[in-house]
């Protein structure tokens, strides 16, 4: 015999994935208690203050829009960027092609498909 499959890693992990899963059914059991439950009665009064959402203050609506005070310059940090690689791409290119011009000129006879090819070694 191999080990008690109890104390297999695949064991332990299906007992703890179980464990979870019954947790978060009880979770969501409460949460339903708590929401459908009556109002009246013993322990409504934390029953219905735990399933009632929290109370979200409302946005004023402004007449003019005001830019983003918490974050200014992130649209310029982005053109910002793109400009740098654009310019770098175009550097790039214009040293690739100048490159290619100072290239010297390859005879193609070099170049020819059965210069590649050879036979097998003889052993």
């Amino acid at each position: 015999m191999s080990g008690i499959p109890a104390t297999s890693p695949k064991f332990r992990r299906s007992v703890l994935a179980l464990g979870l899963c019954l947790l978060a059914f009880m979770f969501a059991m409460e949460a339903k208690l708590a929401l459908y439950s009556p109002h009246r009665g013993f322990g409504s009064v934390i029953r219905a203050a735990k399933a009632l959402p929290e109370e979200i203050p409302s946005l004023v609506p402004h007449g003019a829009l005001a830019p983003d005070p918490i974050h200014p310059l992130i649209p310029f940090a982005f053109l910002f960027e793109f400009a740098t690689g654009l310019t770098m791409a175009v550097n790039i290119r214009l040293k690739m092609q100048a490159a290619q011009k100072n290239l010297p000129a390859i005879p193609s006879s070099f170049f020819s498909p059965h210069s590649f090819f050879r036979p097998p070694p003889v052993l």
